[in-house]
């Protein structure tokens, strides 16, 4: 009998499991017209480094 998952392996199951949310939240809506622009693409990565607690700077041109 295997033990019981600790609570660190529990923290990234729901680790993955919110960054599968997120991909599939933003593909629902980036994928709509078949194209990925480079804001939706910077936006998929931010909220994905944000989800794992990963700091970002990113600055796109106007």
């Amino acid at each position: 009998m295997q033990n019981p998952p600790s609570g660190g392996n529990m923290r990234y199951f729901f680790m993955v499991l919110r960054v599968m949310g997120i991909i599939t939240d933003w593909s629902s809506k980036a994928l709509v017209d078949g194209k990925v622009t480079l804001n939706e693409a910077v936006d998929l990565a931010v909220r994905v480094a944000e989800a794992l607690s990963i700091p970002t700077d990113i600055q796109l041109p106007k």
